[in-house]
């Protein structure tokens, strides 16, 4: 299977698709295909650490696929993880759609919507506008192993 790049001389240059493409564009064209096909049965699709290999703009761009009615008419969802934090100041997610993951030795591994956290004195001021990124990079949403470094 074949692709093609354009060189600095804007002549088109074959590319063996499995030899010379990067991971994330062949990572990039295997999940577009199954995000079609979930879009188009209206179905759901889990992806664990879906920003592995895709470049922090393509994946608020797919997350933006899934948010548009117009390209998600059947309303199939997307549930993913990441360690991505840019998703979160990208003014893409809602504070009710985003859940942090905890681990300590009493309780486990546990998960909490960030809308959950109504009892933290920084929550009385959150907005779907709000900077959610640096307030989980300050530890406020837990899930953080080491909100000081």
């Amino acid at each position: 299977m074949d692709s093609c790049h354009k060189d600095t001389n804007n002549n088109e240059v074959d590319f063996d698709f499995f030899n010379d493409e990067s991971n994330g564009t062949k990572v990039l064209f295997g999940l577009m295909y199954k995000i079609l096909e979930v879009l188009d049965d209206g179905k759901v699709l889990i992806i664990d650490e879906i920003d592995i290999s895709i470049h922090p703009i393509v994946f608020a761009k797919i997350i933006e696929i899934f948010k548009d009615k117009d390209y998600n008419t059947k309303n199939a969802q997307l549930v993913f993880t990441t360690h991505c934090t840019d998703i979160l100041e990208a003014d893409i997610l809602r504070f009710s759609e985003v859940a942090t993951v905890n681990k300590n030795l009493n309780e486990g591994s546990t998960i909490r919507r960030i809308s959950d956290f109504k009892d933290s004195p920084e929550f009385k001021n959150i907005r779907n506008t709000t900077d959610l990124r640096k307030l989980y990079l300050q530890g406020v949403f837990k899930g953080i192993s080491f909100p000081y470094i």
